[in-house]
């Protein structure tokens, strides 16, 4: 492996003329410890986004990371014309020698090295590593991860073609991170996979989404026999075995929109949302409202007859077979709430205790909801008192093991740049900062937000950066995204892919508690 620079650490952004009250926050939410963030992708000649970062349960110092990175020194990504897709996708195709790998700290984060070779998920030469990339850590210290897995188009016009041999693969290592084994094929849809690991079982779960024939196993490719839905694989401890896919959704309605998951005791739980848009390849989203599915009915308060874009609908699910069955809630969502992705986070040291994160309506608050009996019953909402303006987006939710609840987020500074005509996928995205927020007490009150990140990533290429990510340990909480910052080096060709790096940010709780303790003792 090959290591990286250390970062940097401060105490916040400086007291310059942001407005009174921001101004006055922003340099006394520091007063008990120190921000540490660093650029762990470091090559700019890479495009690297959505991130992801899993936390060893036996040793928090333990880190690894996982980067959508494209790009290469023969072919930087900055020279990418994102806005010509048919050459856009001539250049992936040459460019995924990055894309999946691994970085991995042994001392918090201060301190990063690549693995070599990345998590590619190449077979006799036919399958290369893709996008949307995970990782996690088993109780055991082993290291699962992977990526979305499948020959590149050779052109634009043949991409949902290429798409039928797409497939969600995962590899382990048992060295913390030194070799991977071969891949193994998940047999499920290829949007928006996560994974998820046990720790009381050693069970892995993987979910993605999209069309599947459970008779022939073709996915992807919509038809009257392949649903689209959220499917989930059970994997037995260091991929010794597998589940066939189960679906999330029911028989009359798709579990696929909003949708993350999460394993505790025994028990993996889901979010899912109807009303909003729907993933899914060739899928279409209804414009009207669209009634409470039959299955459903019996879980909705009386009046609640469809779910819509105004007034969408939450749900919550748990299973205690891995997915053979399913036991549903209806979570009340006074106001609405932003469809997009609803988070979900288990506490590991209380049994059946859950929270549950979704954006309102207008993008400018979270609504947090919490039970603890697995769903019954839920409090909430409580929400993070914002002191800076803005849409938040690409959030992040997860539990400590002392019970502390942790967020992590961006906010736009400005409004969102004009998108250039004939853009095939959002080729810019606007100026943003940081925010990170926890709560002490499970989710009941949460404390100020901190900005995380020193600079403020400005307006530029978007590349492919779905989401943020964010792990507490027993003291920090630890937290990537993707960043722009580092733009200025980089002379981008029109509508290019690069400039996007992955930053680690390590934010001690007492920064946000001014040196109070935090969580359960």
């Amino acid at each position: 492996m090959t290591s990286k620079k250390q970062g940097k650490s401060w105490r916040g952004p400086l007291c310059v003329a942001t407005g009174a009250v921001l101004l006055a926050w922003s340099c006394a939410s520091f007063a008990g410890g120190r921000v540490f963030e660093t650029n762990v992708t470091h090559d700019l000649n890479l495009s690297s986004g959505e991130p992801e970062i899993a936390i060893d349960p036996r040793n928090p110092r333990h880190l690894a990371v996982i980067e959508f990175s494209v790009g290469s020194a023969k072919k930087p990504a900055f020279t990418f014309n994102a806005n010509d897709y048919p050459q856009y996708v001539h250049d992936l195709g040459g460019a995924f020698g990055d894309s999946g790998r691994v970085d991995i700290s042994k001392d918090g984060g201060s301190h990063w090295s690549v693995t070599k070779p990345p998590v590619t998920f190449v077979q006799d030469g036919q399958r290369y590593g893709g996008g949307d990339p995970y990782i996690a850590y088993g109780p055991h210290g082993e290291i699962y991860a992977g990526n979305e897995i499948g020959a590149p188009p050779k052109s634009g016009n043949n991409a949902l073609a290429a798409m039928s041999t797409s497939d969600v693969g995962i590899a382990v290592s048992v060295d913390g991170g030194r070799t991977f084994s071969k891949w193994q094929s998940a047999g499920t849809p290829v949007d928006r996979p996560w994974i998820t690991v046990d720790e009381s079982t050693g069970t892995l779960y993987s979910a993605s989404t999209g069309p599947l024939n459970v008779r022939t196993g073709e996915h992807n490719i919509p038809g009257p026999d392949a649903p689209n839905d959220r499917w989930l694989v059970a994997w037995k401890p260091r991929l010794a075995g597998k589940s066939e896919p189960r679906r999330m959704g029911g028989p009359d309605f798709s579990a696929a929109a909003g949708s993350t998951i999460i394993a505790a005791h025994g028990v993996v739980a889901a979010t899912f949302t109807l009303g909003g848009p729907l993933p899914g390849i060739g899928i279409r989203t209804p414009r009207t409202p669209q009634p409470v599915p039959g299955s459903l009915r019996g879980i909705v308060p009386e009046g609640v007859t469809s779910c819509s874009m105004q007034l969408p609908c939450l749900f919550f699910e748990t299973s205690t077979d891995e997915g053979r069955h399913w036991t549903r809630h209806y979570i009340p969502t006074p106001g609405g709430f932003n469809t997009h992705l609803a988070n979900v986070a288990a506490d590991p040291g209380r049994p059946g205790r859950f929270a549950v994160a979704v954006l309102n309506g207008q993008s400018t608050a979270f609504l947090v909801f919490v039970t603890d009996d697995n769903g019954q019953a839920w409090s909430g909402p409580s929400t993070v008192a914002e002191t800076a303006r803005g849409a938040d987006f690409k959030e992040w939710m997860a539990y400590g093991p002392s019970g502390v609840l942790g967020l992590v987020w961006k906010k736009q500074t400005g409004p969102a740049p004009k998108q250039p005509p004939h853009a095939w996928r959002e080729v810019v995205g606007p100026g943003f900062n940081v925010y990170s927020a926890i709560s002490c007490d499970g989710g009941a009150h949460w404390l100020a937000p901190v900005r995380v990140n020193a600079v403020t990533s400005p307006p530029g290429p978007a590349g492919s950066d779905d989401f943020s990510y964010i792990v507490l340990g027993p003291h920090d909480a630890d937290m990537v995204w993707g960043d722009r910052r580092d733009l200025r080096d980089v002379h981008n060709a029109r509508y290019a892919a690069g400039g996007l790096q992955a930053y680690f940010a390590r934010v001690p709780f007492s920064v946000f508690t001014h040196g109070a303790t935090c969580g359960r003792h």
